[in-house]
């Protein structure tokens, strides 16, 4: 059993860098939010923002011209409401000097200083000994409560504020539980933070200091907490990072120390500017146990230039643990998009894959132009031409090769009564070709379609249908046939709107094709729905499939399967939230060849006589064998903010439990919160997956307990993690995920 505990700093802006953002729908409860220090409202924006009026109200007022002067002074102005002892304005500028318990409260930020200086039209702002709360929305999702800033002097413009002796933190309390204090800081939204003489305070207390911290706040950066634990690829390990500004742009040093791997060093670079950005990350450790050099190496760029933009990205992976210690990949991408000109855009790309190791290799590039081009407003095209080249090799000798141009045209053009439409595919090989088939060219295929709305108007009683008519030559790589179709397809259908009593929907098709060897296939198709509803709480369902191919054809493109059946399905509400229902089937094909006919008739049960409970079983008759051979029953009861779910499957068969699963969320004893999640595998006699959450409360924080258990997958084995993190920090843990990440679920369908 592989072993791995994780012990994980997860605090404030430090926390956010881990850029988790609230995806995982089995994220365990936790305690509610803080409730935040200024809960009032500013004042509404008028519809017409440009249109901006001023309400204003002062014990002694003076004003000349644009210009006012007030003491004590409130107004509304921009979206702003503002109170102060003493305030000057100048409404042409919209700039104001407030002094003495300046109080703003806008939309997304709350200012309370000594002294304020604000140009409204700018949106430029300096206070001094003063505080802001920063509203969640401002913060795009990063912050789900309000940021509180104090500092000495503040200095704010779009995209930047300066901040001198400052204190952050997300706790509304004035003296608060946790905060990060800066001589100076510097952020920058969407990019980053630099604090220099950083401090972290907990109850008043210094617990960590450096003399300079940067912080990217970038979606696609990694936390920068410190991790240490031990786990069955690297033993016991130590992993540190560290931001460095290099110019406007930031650099992270990482170093791992790993007692199966050694010494691990990295090192990220993000970088931006007016018409580029990047980033470039690499890193490398030696392997104790092959003695090799494992390296890591990742490159992204984008150009914006006044003739289109340039998009580039490399990927290096050597002898990876991961991958495989003696494997060697590299995948390159580059791309160019000139700007759009003549009602079209272009684009120019290049892909290459390359996987070698020790006795094979296998190289796969592609070089791709597409177009697509509106040359009016009812003619189109799109082409796309594809130059591909593939290799595989073991020990030496060539397993498969081949090279070749694909081509892709489509024209479209739109008239009153039809539409033409061209396609053209061919694949053209280059040189010869080892153990590689191509599929079907189309050399060309013209295509002339209607419908109900361009020959007789859409508001006409014609039922809505679609005619068209296909002529093309084919050409078939796998078997060398060259043949001809001309193909004629008709679709009828109809969507009922009435919501109850009796309501007929259907979809009916016919296909006609006449191939140039002489062969000729037609295929009728239908799909018809017969639908009662007599009230709101009866309804049931009778429908029939069909679709049987007549004659033969000699593409495969054509060749499609035949169905015969018919299905019907009720479902009746018996009051007091109990609603019955069943469904069963009849395939004609089977009944003509002797064999059991029916299909998988099943019968349904649905308990809900309140919101906080629910109930429901199925259970699936197999008539091949007689049996009721798989019942499945699931339940969901609320009590507070305690959650408990739970699903199974019982298969008659084999006489067991194929599986029992339960979800427990939210159990509350006074500060501590409990989650868990079992699945059990009653063929193996096992639990395949269990996970423990034990949440505590710290008021703006919380302390967190997992310990994970998956028995399946990919580096199946146990983790113990311990978190302490901020409640307003978005956050997902591993609890309810598989080890790819994925949601481990009930198996009980929709919203389960």
């Amino acid at each position: 059993m592989a072993f791995r505990m994780k012990t994980v700093l997860c605090l404030a802006l430090l926390g956010a860098c881990a850029a988790v953002f609230g995806q995982n729908p089995l994220e365990p409860s936790g305690f509610p939010l803080s409730p935040v220090k200024d809960q009032r409202l500013p004042p509404p924006l008028p519809a017409d923002e440009a249109a901006y009026s001023l309400r204003l109200e002062a014990g002694v007022l003076q004003v000349e011209e644009n210009e006012i002067h007030g003491s004590p002074l409130k107004f509304e102005f921009r979206g702003y409401r503002v109170t102060c002892d003493e305030g000057v304005g100048d409404l042409d500028t919209s700039q104001f000097v407030l002094r003495g318990n300046v109080n703003i409260l806008g939309r997304d930020h709350v200012i309370r200083a000594d002294s304020v200086f604000v140009d409204f039209e700018n949106q430029t702002f300096r206070l001094d000994d003063g505080e802001m709360d920063l509203r969640a929305a401002l913060m795009k999702g990063r912050l789900l409560s309000d940021l509180y800033v104090s500092a000495l002097a503040i200095e704010g413009r779009p995209g930047r504020l300066e901040g001198h002796v400052c204190r952050l933190t997300t706790c509304e309390y004035d003296d608060p539980h946790y905060s990060f204090e800066s001589h100076q800081l510097t952020a920058i939204p969407d990019k980053k933070l630099v604090f220099r003489n950083f401090r972290l305070r907990i109850n008043g207390k210094t617990i960590f200091q450096v003399p300079k911290l940067v912080v990217p706040i970038t979606r696609a950066s990694r936390g920068f907490a410190p991790e240490v634990g031990q786990s069955r690829d690297e033993g016991f390990y130590m992993k540190l990072r560290y931001g460095v500004p290099v110019g406007n742009d930031t650099a992270t040093i990482r170093a791992d120390l790993m007692t199966r791997r050694g010494f691990g060093l990295g090192a990220d670079y993000e970088y931006s500017s007016r018409t580029s950005s990047g980033l470039i990350q690499a890193y490398s450790d030696f392997q104790r146990v092959t003695g090799d050099i494992s390296l890591t190496l990742l490159a992204r760029h984008k150009q914006d230039s006044s003739w289109g933009r340039f998009e580039g990205s490399h990927e290096t992976r050597q002898f990876n643990y991961l991958s495989g210690p003696g494997i060697v990949l590299h995948r390159t991408t580059l791309r160019f998009a000139p700007n759009p000109y003549a009602g079209g855009t272009t684009t120019l790309s290049y892909r290459r894959s390359e996987n070698r190791s020790s006795f094979s290799r296998s190289v796969q590039s592609t070089l791709t132009l597409s177009d697509n081009r509106r040359w009016s407003d009812n003619h189109t095209t799109t082409l796309q031409l594809n130059l591909t080249e593939s290799s595989g090799s073991s020990g030496g000798n060539v397993i498969s090769s081949r090279r070749a141009l694909d081509v892709r045209l489509r024209e479209r053009v739109e008239f009153s009564k039809y539409v033409a439409e061209l396609n053209y595919t061919r694949q053209v090989p280059i040189g010869s070709t080892v153990n590689f088939f191509s599929g079907i060219d189309r050399t060309p295929e013209l295509t002339i379609s209607t419908d109900r709305g361009r020959l007789v108007g859409e508001s006409s009683g014609w039922p809505d249908f679609r005619l068209g008519f296909t002529v093309g030559s084919f050409f078939d790589h796998f078997t060398d046939a060259d043949i001809i179709r001309y193909a004629f397809d008709l679709k009828v259908n109809r969507r009922s709107t009435s919501p109850s009593g009796v309501t007929l929907d259907y979809d009916l098709g016919l296909r006609q094709g006449f191939y140039s060897d002489g062969g000729a296939q037609y295929t009728p198709r239908a799909n018809v729905r017969l639908s009662y509803k007599p009230t709101e709480r009866l309804t049931a369902n009778l429908r029939y499939n069909y679709m049987r191919p007549h004659g033969f054809t000699p593409l495969q493109l054509d060749r499609t399967g035949r169905y015969n059946t018919t299905t019907l399905d009720v479902l009746g509400d018996l009051g007091f939230g109990l609603r019955m229902g069943g469904q069963a089937g009849f395939d004609f094909n089977r009944d003509r060849t002797d064999s059991v006919a029916w299909q998988s008739p099943s019968v349904r049960l649905e308990y809900e006589p309140k919101e906080w409970f629910r109930f429901r079983g199925l259970a699936n008759y197999d008539p091949r064998r007689a049996l009721w051979s798989n019942l499945r029953f699931d339940v969901s009861w609320k009590a507070g903010a305690t959650t408990f779910m739970a699903a199974a499957r019982y298969d008659s068969r084999r006489n067991s439990w194929g599986s029992v699963n339960v979800l427990v969320d939210g159990l509350k004893w006074g500060r501590l919160k409990v989650s868990a999640l079992m699945l059990y595998n009653g063929f193996l006699k096992r639990f395949d997956s269990t996970h423990l959450s034990f949440t505590y409360d710290l008021h703006c924080t919380e302390a967190i307990l997992q310990i994970i258990d998956n028995r399946t997958g990919f580096r199946s084995g146990r983790e113990i993690l311990f978190f302490f993190r901020i409640k307003a920090l978005p956050f997902d843990s591993g609890f309810g995920l598989g080890r790819f990440g994925q949601p481990l679920g009930l198996g009980a369908g929709r919203n389960w």
